[in-house]
């Protein structure tokens, strides 16, 4: 769909101030070794690839490097020097001692005065495990 011009587009154009300096510049013609010259800066540009060992010997190589290996020394050093576990002494007791057996009775005390003030806090059958 193209769009109607105006009938006096033309001459909008004649009079335009920045068309007439383009008319009046002069025309920039490339150089004949303008193509050669672009194509050997082209390869040029792409045949300066270091090797490996360049990059690896280069002073960001050898940063990277470094640090990576005093990062694996350090996780082995780490890996390696756990400190021994010992086992501790441990006593059994088969019979409550008489602080755990105040404790309880202490407990089970609470646990009735609250479920006389409230009765909807405990079942039927927690308040019978309560008392007996």
């Amino acid at each position: 769909m193209k769009k109607h011009l105006p009938s006096d587009f033309d001459q909008d154009l004649d009079g335009d101030t920045v068309w007439s300096l383009v008319d009046r510049s002069s025309n920039a013609q490339p150089s004949p070794t303008f193509v050669e010259n672009t194509l050997r800066r082209t390869r040029l540009a792409h045949s300066e690839k270091t090797s490996l060992w360049q990059k690896f010997f280069s002073p960001i190589g050898l940063l990277g490097t470094s640090s990576a290996a005093l990062a694996a020394l350090a996780l082995v050093f780490t890996l390696n020097s756990q400190p021994s576990v010992s086992t501790p002494d441990i006593v059994i007791q088969d019979e409550p001692t008489q602080e755990w057996t105040e404790l309880e009775d202490v407990l089970a005390t609470e646990l009735l005065v609250s479920a006389t003030e409230d009765p909807s806090l405990f079942s039927d059958a927690e308040v019978i495990a309560l008392l007996f």
